[in-house]
């Protein structure tokens, strides 16, 4: 180093400092921090340092989230039931299987629901009517991460790992 230049790690604990300083939320500092780590060849694997940890508050926002959206497609598909059973409707089973997909693949739910096309009749008329199973092995698969976060940080970053959780 030249005289008076500042080590790596003295301007990764500077940059920190100033980011529990200003409170909230930190300025991105990867730029900073790239500077401060040596190059490395194309074949050594990239370091850095993981955080793991668990927010309750975050736990319950997505739990309450995602009980929102199975209501929403349960009030889509009763308001498609009330309009298949309307005497004007001449919805065909694969246009109406093609507007659940539809639906379903707006919100990246299409694996978790088996939709379910029946056909009922009342009087001398028929209708259609859609169902939706909810594949419940699917639905604990993308709920079982609901309030985990990685934190991921420069190797050299030296902060406590309960005061990098409560950065964010």
């Amino acid at each position: 180093l030249e005289p008076g230049a500042v080590e790596p790690q003295q301007r990764i604990e500077r940059l920190v400092e100033r980011a529990l300083a200003r409170g909230g939320k930190p300025r991105r500092v990867s730029s900073s921090l790239a500077d401060a780590t040596p190059t490395r060849g194309k074949d050594e694997p990239v370091r850095v340092r993981a955080v793991a940890y668990f927010n309750p508050s975050l736990f319950i926002q997505k739990r309450r989230g995602a009980l929102k959206q199975l209501r929403q497609i349960d009030a889509f598909v009763q308001n498609l039931n009330a309009k298949l059973r309307s005497s004007r409707s001449k919805m065909t089973s694969a246009k109406v299987e093609s507007t659940v997909h539809q639906r379903l693949s707006s919100v990246d739910l299409v694996d978790v629901f088996d939709i379910v096309i029946s056909k009922h009749s009342k009087g001398r008329r028929s209708y259609l009517r859609v169902e939706l199973a909810l594949r419940e092995e699917s639905w604990a698969r993308r709920r079982r991460f609901d309030g985990f976060s990685l934190l991921v940080t420069h190797p050299l970053c030296q902060m406590p790992a309960a005061d990098l959780c409560h950065l964010y």
